[in-house]
């Protein structure tokens, strides 16, 4: 429905699969800090080698962020002399992390022994007894949404998907177990960019030999509620986005090395463009020996999952995590969800309510957990085996929606940073009153984010026919703006209409189909700032992908050209839907009836070539019209989606 699969296998710094031998284990070793270097910056060779492994979205999102220049000093690899000092005593290098100067290693006792002496280590522990504190401690139709449309309402992401606004071209990062899209038929659509698997460390997501049979599940489930594409089964909140996934959770056990393959995956994902992340993940307590993170530990700072969390914020990714579902009692959260720049989720039943397994805080600092709300219970999503689609519950259903929601507010607003974005979803959030903690949250309202960080234009759509051109888009802004349109001759003139947008934000300009014109631009203006969105006028009907915009075709003429059919929203109210028959030459017959075939409508088109409105609202639906005249028949089906 977006487009065909892309897959980009991106130079990955984590590598090299390392064989089990029972003697040996893995070893966090931590290295002096590397200095900065006299002019590091654009046009010394050390920068731009550094610089050609990183996506444009990442440089472009760092300065946005004011990072001058976007590539910093920790960015640099970890010196080649330390690692392959590391390699000669035996030690067996399976990843590393350059912002926190840490690599990870598998050797035995005695080679760690020997690697802790190297006069670049400072201290080398066991990774399951590690818990490293810092110095300082403290298809692009109308989406039929089927059973998944609820929680969207709730969000009110479908009014920004009524506009065509899907997350189009923005980096998403998932972290999870394992991602079995290629084979669901609603993630089939999806723009991968890039896959990293932390456990085995190769780019297969999916399930590899030796992987439980569910390795895969959770990781998937999660995919299809924030990209899933599957009209009438599923529809996710932001499938036009482009992804990269990393397998960082290995389902055979709860062990604290995944902390580790945590970390590898944001610093990958980061370098590789990713403007959000999302991980329906956690860690605190472990299995067998590996020592479990203390409480003081979660202070927001001091776990590795946090450290890490804070550097990719530093460099403008926002970063959505769940809380847990070990509440209803406080202090049951797990990292990151501490992280002092992590957007923590907890979840909400269908009447509204906080869901009382959601974890709660607040942290070993002080900070509140959730962050935010969003659905989390009862929610449509992708099934493995039998099932094609389950109803799952939990934070790790509720974060999704909110990294969605905020992917369709960085389409909209591709030059906010990323603490705007934020600033504008928590102070838009509606309330919610945990009686059980005593306490309020802030549901996300994705819809009244958008108009704050207002105004702007969504996509733009035009229509043409015989006698007129209508140029169309949404405008988002909250309070009202002053709008116009500006239409540009072929000739150079130019002509400024006022507009005065609709109560949904929807802005229409008709232009006579016999004048000359090339670009219309509209233009929003308010004290704070201007919004302009233009488009060349082309010669074809065109519409946002995904919107349910006026004029928007559902059907073909007949193969005589004597008739066709076309469904048009109505453009007062999304809800309404006038289908429109036009004729030419002969009498015309039409049925049109509902799916299980009765009729609901019957009438003659004399031959007329002006349309003829068969009815001017129905609910969401498949229709069927049937057309007949002495000569020919032809059916059409027409799709109705609100």
């Amino acid at each position: 429905m977006f487009g065909i699969v892309r897959i980009y296998v991106l130079a990955m710094t984590f590598v090299v699969v390392i064989p089990c031998l029972k003697a040996q284990e893995a070893y966090l070793v931590e290295l002096r800090p590397r200095g900065v270097v006299a002019e590091f910056n654009p046009g010394n060779p050390d920068y731009d080698r550094t610089a050609s492994r990183f996506h444009p979205k990442a440089l472009e999102r760092r300065e946005r962020m004011g990072l001058t220049p976007p590539v910093q000093h920790n960015d640099r690899p970890l010196s080649p002399s330390v690692l392959a000092a590391i390699e000669e005593l035996g030690g067996r290098i399976i990843a590393e992390s350059r912002w926190l100067e840490l690599v990870l290693v598998s050797c035995d006792s005695l080679t760690a022994d020997a690697i802790g002496r190297l006069a670049e280590v400072t201290t080398i522990a066991p990774m399951r007894r590690s818990v490293p504190l810092p110095m300082e401690l403290p298809r692009c139709e109308a989406p039929r949404y089927g059973d998944s449309r609820w929680p969207l309402d709730v969000l009110q992401a479908t009014p920004l998907h009524r506009a065509g606004v899907f997350g189009t071209s923005v980096i998403i990062g998932v972290i999870d177990n394992g991602f079995r899209w290629r084979r669901h038929p609603s993630l089939q659509h999806l723009s991968v960019l890039g896959e990293l698997d932390a456990i085995q460390w190769d780019s297969t997501t999916a399930n590899e030999p030796g992987d439980p049979p569910s390795q895969d599940g959770h990781g998937t489930l999660v995919l299809s509620i924030l990209g899933g594409y599957a009209p009438d089964s599923l529809i996710g909140i932001a499938p036009a986005a482009t992804f990269l996934l990393a397998k960082t959770e290995d389902d055979r056990w709860e062990r604290r090395i995944e902390e580790f393959s945590f970390v590898a995956a944001v610093e990958w994902m980061e370098r590789s463009g990713a403007e959000i992340i999302s991980a329906s993940v956690g860690y605190r307590t472990f299995d067998s020996t590996d020592v479990s993170t203390p409480f003081v530990a979660l202070n927001g700072r001091s776990t590795l999952p946090a450290r890490i969390v804070n550097e990719a914020a530093r460099r403008g990714v926002l970063f959505v995590t769940a809380a847990g579902n070990f509440g209803p009692q406080p202090s049951t959260f797990f990292t990151p969800a501490d992280a002092d720049s992590a957007i923590s989720i907890g979840a909400v039943a269908r009447d509204g309510s906080i869901a009382r397994f959601t974890s709660r805080g607040p942290s070993a600092g002080t900070k509140q957990i959730p962050t935010l709300l969003a659905p989390g219970a009862d929610i449509q999503s992708a099934g493995l085996g039998d099932r094609t689609y389950i109803r799952a519950g939990g934070t790790s259903m509720a974060t999704p929606f909110v990294s969605g929601s905020f992917a369709l507010l960085r389409e909209l607003y591709p030059e906010a940073t990323s603490h705007q974005l934020k600033q504008a979803v928590v102070s838009t959030a509606r309330i919610v009153t945990d009686s059980i903690a005593n306490t309020t949250y802030g549901h996300v309202d994705v819809l009244a984010a958008a108009k704050r960080l207002g105004p702007t234009f969504g996509p733009i759509g035009t229509i043409h026919d015989s006698a007129e051109t209508i140029v169309y888009t949404t405008l988002f802004s909250e309070p009202a703006v002053q709008c116009f349109v500006r239409i540009e001759s072929g000739q150079g003139g130019v002509e400024t209409i006022p507009i005065t947008p609709d109560s949904n934000g929807h802005c229409l300009v008709r232009l006579s189909s016999g004048a000359s014109f090339s670009r219309v631009r509209f233009i929003a203006e308010s004290p704070s700032k201007t919004a302009e969105r233009s488009v060349i006028v082309p010669p074809v009907t065109t519409a946002p992908c995904g919107s349910t915009r006026p004029g928007i075709p559902t059907s073909v003429s007949s193969h005589d050209h004597l008739w066709s059919v076309r469904c048009w929203p109505a453009f007062v109210d999304a809800a309404d839907v006038l289908p429109v028959l036009y004729g030419s030459g002969s009498s015309i017959d039409v049925t049109v009836h509902d799916a299980q075939g009765g009729t609901i409508w019957k009438g003659t088109l004399e031959g007329a070539s002006t349309p003829l409105h068969v009815f001017s609202s129905v609910p969401s639906g498949v229709y069927g019209v049937t057309m007949s005249s002495a000569q020919h028949q032809y059916r059409q089906t027409v799709v109705v989606a609100r």
